[in-house]
């Protein structure tokens, strides 16, 4: 029981931690191409 509660706590912390990467990525990619559009 307790590896099952391990392995569902990894698994929504690297999700987590997934979607932080992605919402950066897509952060920059609004930030740049609004820069170059107010250039």
């Amino acid at each position: 029981m307790n590896n099952l509660i391990l392995f569902d706590y990894k698994l929504i912390t690297r999700t987590y931690l997934m979607l932080s990467i992605v919402n950066r990525l897509i952060l920059r990619a609004l930030a740049f191409t609004s820069i170059q559009t107010m250039q």
